[in-house]
């Protein structure tokens, strides 16, 4: 496009100017209020296309009065997409797996040349709406070439299998349990199990490198029962995110159960329950009851591995700990606490974005309710579920409790 000195002037006049770039929008990729219907790939011989996948088209963009070209792009997929195994059961057998592709990638390099499609599968709880927590299960690569003068193709291979996703498990069981005849009579020693690697997003950096998004989980079970119903027992579950190395965020829920008091015929005894995160106290009563001696908790099945909402139950009255997506590009931990099953506290831990080695995001906030929650988003993740991280700035904007955008 160019413009004369008058041209350039009456331009000026009216308040208009020419940008060598655009913004874009929404999870459509909006521009100017319109959805491109694909992502934008910059070709090696300098021209632009709008590259819709599920259309299998690459559309001219960016040459105005230019007259319209569309082309056919031929995509190949993997004959394998990697979800053979392990088998995930919910109850209804293995799960549908559906790719996040539409209507944009998870993720697009900066020439637009690749990008990450996520192989998700739908929380099974019947109280949550399909796509509304899709949970990773693998991931896509895409590669696109063609230009102006080359056909186009894309593609698809697998980034990684549902196995690689899923991260390893370990699992060590240091605890004696004594049985009589009426069950556990005696418990005493520690259970620890690991889940390490497991992939949660997989972005570009700013450099156009893959940058995989990790949740490295622990828990922990101590017993010390000496008799079969007063004792100390103590659970804790550790996640830990992370960006590649870079560790962004640490959420630790923690219970203790300790005996002050033991049951007779004509008392219950009494029990103190205490709950901390991240070591600060949410939660400390001395209530009524016993605690008992129990056999060791397994090791997660694959099934918890995948990470529904019904994986991780309370500690001792409706904690809650989860990953969020607030974007494309930006995860942090969402922790839910309460002292007394009315009044919740909400928790926004840690940001992992694409750029978190160089320019880290912190975010660590709270909000407390008492009202029931308005809507699905809010039942699952609390009051301020949205943001918006920028690429080119590297800032997240504050959390919200509506969609936001960057202008």
């Amino acid at each position: 496009m160019t413009r004369t000195p008058e041209q350039l002037a009456s331009d000026a006049a009216a308040g208009r100017s020419w940008w060598n770039q655009a913004i874009l929008c929404g999870s459509q990729f909006q521009l100017y209020g319109r959805d491109l219907g694909g992502w934008l790939y910059c070709a090696p011989d300098g021209t632009r296309w709008i590259i819709n996948l599920d259309a299998g088209t690459a559309r001219r963009m960016g040459e105005v009065g230019g007259s319209a070209v569309l082309n056919t792009i031929s995509v190949s997929w993997p004959v394998d997409d990697g979800q053979g195994s392990p088998a995930i059961d919910w109850g209804t057998g293995d799960p549908d797996v559906y790719v996040w592709r539409h209507p944009v990638p998870c993720d697009i390099s900066p020439d637009g040349r690749r990008a990450v499609l996520m192989l998700y599968a739908n929380d099974p709880s019947p109280l949550i709406m399909a796509g509304e927590r899709p949970i990773p299960l693998g991931f896509l690569l895409v590669e696109i070439s063609g230009s102006a003068g080359e056909p186009f193709t894309a593609t698809v291979t697998v980034l990684h299998t549902r196995s690689e996703t899923l991260g390893t498990l370990t699992y060590q069981n240091d605890m004696t349990v004594t049985h009589g005849p009426s069950g556990v009579i005696t418990s005493t020693g520690q259970v620890n199990q690991e889940q390490n690697g497991r992939i949660r997003a997989v972005w570009f950096g700013p450099t156009g490198d893959l940058v995989r998004c990790y949740v490295d989980r622990r828990d922990e079970e101590q017993a010390e029962f000496a008799e079969p119903n007063f004792g100390y027992r103590r659970r804790l579950s550790r996640w830990r995110l992370r960006v590649g190395e870079t560790l962004v965020a640490e959420a630790r829920l923690e219970g203790t159960y300790e005996s002050l008091t033991p049951g007779t015929p004509t008392d219950s005894g009494t029990v103190r329950y205490i709950g901390r995160l991240n070591g600060q106290e949410f939660y400390n009563h001395v209530l009524e009851g016993v605690q008992s001696a129990s056999e060791p908790p397994a090791p997660l099945t694959v099934e918890q591995q995948a990470g529904p909402s019904s994986a991780w139950g309370p500690l001792i009255l409706g904690e809650k700990i989860d990953v969020l997506h607030i974007s494309n590009n930006m995860v942090v931990f969402y922790v839910r606490t309460t002292e007394d099953g009315v009044l919740f506290q909400h928790h926004y831990i840690g940001a992992g974005t694409p750029a978190s080695a160089e320019s880290p995001v912190i975010v660590n906030e709270s909000d407390q309710t008492s009202t029931v929650p308005s809507d699905r988003r809010e039942i699952l993740y609390g009051p301020r579920s949205y943001s918006s991280w920028n690429p080119v700035t590297h800032v997240a904007a504050p959390l919200a409790a509506t969609p936001v955008g960057w202008i």
